[in-house]
């Protein structure tokens, strides 16, 4: 799947229509209060994180599910595992894992 990195999301989410798809009972999983660039919203977090392969990379993402259009990868677990280079005229983004 595609997914947007981002330097501003706290871990990686993704909207609430793939938890079904990916096992997860959103009943089952704790609701959080979270601030987003569009405000407040409910997430919903797994207890058990996502297995990931990026890069070639196998990881762990956060199990955490929102209003979203799309997933987004972030700090506390996408961004731990890779250093993240953009090269904005090429319209490139490298990933290296640390």
């Amino acid at each position: 799947m595609r997914a947007l990195v981002d330097s501003g999301a706290d871990c990686s989410c993704f909207p609430e229509g793939f938890a079904g798809a990916l096992g997860i009972d959103l009943g089952e999983c704790e609701q959080n209060h979270v601030h987003t660039g569009n405000g407040l919203a409910v997430h919903y977090c797994a207890s058990e994180p996502l297995r990931a392969t990026i890069a070639g990379r196998e990881t762990l993402l956060t199990a955490s599910f929102g209003p979203l259009g799309v997933p987004v990868l972030g700090r506390e677990d996408f961004f731990a595992e890779f250093l993240v280079e953009i090269n904005h005229p090429k319209r490139v983004v490298t990933l290296t894992p640390h």
